[in-house]
């Protein structure tokens, strides 16, 4: 007895084949159907709450100057927040301008902030190793403000970048243009006076050889005995010697200083060229307040050899994400029937086919009856 009952509490563990799939799926179809139509409805909402976007493109060429270091200053966080302060929210990102309108200054302030990071995150930078194109890219849901923002921040990366970087102005070239004459006059007058040293010292040598290093001073004579001649240092050697002495000394410390100079002179020279190699653009021009727009066509100009090769333009065809979001909707609301229709089948009670009983069972089954609705 015990036995039995334990044979009849003991939970047959139901034994499935792929052929029963179908049948048992059918009877869930009402279940698969919902969950389609409820996560394909949801894709489809989201797909047509998608809005076409517009790519607009440009192009720089950096020249001689460092690809990465050029990346580096597009993507600062500077940049966009600049062009929003010179186009302004109306021209940039209408919705944003419509709530900014209404906000306080505190708002209005997180308000730039996101606008500016929608460009950043908007805007894409590109450049293949070892070539001086870097490639930007920018998408907006407008193609006429996708352009214009596009070019303006290529204006504004022109003019921060002469700020972030040490490019001379054409007062630092006249600084050391000027350094360097007055190097070059003081070594012209250092050389000069040593040779006058140099020649003076030859002479002096040349008398040196000629005027005997002592004289005779006078002459001791005894009565009855020898005569005696005193001599002693030649004055005027002596005074020669002093001169060459000092000569010598003029000499070397000249030498000294124009060997400072000329190493000055070649200081200054190097300085001068790298300053040129920066920055051999740049022109001499005071821009004003009022002369915005000549400072930045300025800007395009003299930085160093940065060119635009290729201005935005409006694009002229969007790109639409909404079919592949609708494709992807579909292919995860069959998924999500199938895999609710498969949960369910599995949780269901009992055996719900005559194959699967005999599976299970490991009996032959010699006919089923349905069940009569209760």
């Amino acid at each position: 007895m015990q036995k039995a009952r334990a044979s009849s509490n003991r939970t047959v563990r139901r034994r499935f084949a792929l052929s029963d799939l179908p049948t048992l799926l059918w009877r869930e179809r009402q279940l698969i159907l919902a969950v389609f139509l409820v996560v394909l409805g949801l894709g489809v909402l989201a797909a047509f709450a998608l809005k076409t976007t517009y790519h607009a493109q440009a192009s720089l060429l950096v020249g001689r100057a460092s690809a990465g270091s050029e990346i580096e200053i597009l993507g600062a966080g500077q940049l966009p927040l600049r062009v929003i302060e010179k186009l302004g929210l109306p021209r940039t990102y209408p919705q944003l301008a419509a709530k900014a309108a209404k906000a306080s200054p505190a708002e209005q302030r997180r308000i730039l902030g996101l606008a500016a990071q929608s460009i950043e995150q908007s805007l894409k930078i590109e450049n293949a190793p070892g070539t001086p194109v870097v490639r930007l890219g920018f998408h907006h849901q407008d193609p006429q403000a996708a352009a214009l923002i596009l070019n303006t921040l290529l204006e504004e990366y022109l003019i921060y970048r002469r700020a972030v970087l040490p490019a001379p102005t054409l007062d630092q070239q006249r600084t050391l243009s000027e350094l360097q004459a007055q190097i070059e006059q003081q070594r012209y007058e250092t050389e000069v006076e040593l040779q006058a040293r140099t020649a003076r010292l030859a002479a002096l040598n040349a008398q040196l050889c000629q005027v005997p290093r002592e004289v005779r001073l006078h002459r001791d004579v005894t009565p009855g005995g020898p005569t005696r001649t005193r001599t002693g240092l030649n004055p005027i050697h002596q005074v020669l010697q002093t001169e060459k002495i000092q000569l010598t000394s003029e000499i070397a410390a000249l030498e000294k200083a124009e060997a400072a100079l000329a190493s000055q002179v070649v200081e200054v020279v190097v300085r001068r060229q790298r300053l040129a190699g920066l920055d051999r653009n740049v022109r001499a021009l005071t821009v004003s307040e009022e002369q915005d727009h000549a400072g930045q066509e300025l800007a395009l100009l003299a930085n160093d050899d940065i060119r635009i090769v290729q201005r935005a333009a409006p694009p002229a065809r969007g790109v639409s994400r909404r079919m592949p979001l609708l494709a992807l909707s579909l292919l995860l609301a069959s998924l999500a029937g199938l895999g609710a229709g498969l949960v369910r089948m599995l949780l269901r009670p009992g055996l719900p086919t005559a194959e699967v009983a005999s599976r299970t069972l490991d009996l032959p089954i010699l006919g089923a009856a349905a069940m009569k609705p209760r």
